[in-house]
């Protein structure tokens, strides 16, 4: 959904309570992602313990070639800043992105 700048799919991606905070995107445009490294940090939120949602992070960092600044203006083409994704998966198999934290000096 990214690298086709599909605004839509995008917004899907977000629980509600994720939206409350942050802007739905009403245009995206097209990001070459590249260098894309994903790691599984453990943790288990304590909110999620009891329910039918089980909640993962993921550690995420990634460079975009030619960044206009319009998905992420915090980062150039040569750098990266890792972020952090709670990602919470229901009981029907779906899964949505919670919160996205970034993580300054964290090296991936």
């Amino acid at each position: 959904a990214v690298i086709n700048g599909d605004n839509e799919k995008i917004n899907g991606m977000y629980t509600e309570d994720y939206l409350k905070d942050n802007s739905k995107h009403e245009r995206f445009p097209q990001q070459r992602v590249f260098d894309v490294k994903i790691t599984k940090y453990v943790y288990q939120n304590p909110k999620y313990k009891d329910t039918q949602i089980k909640d993962d992070y993921f550690i995420v960092s990634y460079k975009i070639d030619f960044n206009d600044g319009l998905f992420r203006d915090d980062i150039d083409g040569e750098s990266e800043l890792p972020q952090l994704f709670e990602v919470l998966i229901y009981s029907d198999g779906s899964a949505k992105i919670n919160n996205i934290i970034n993580l300054p000096g964290y090296k991936n």
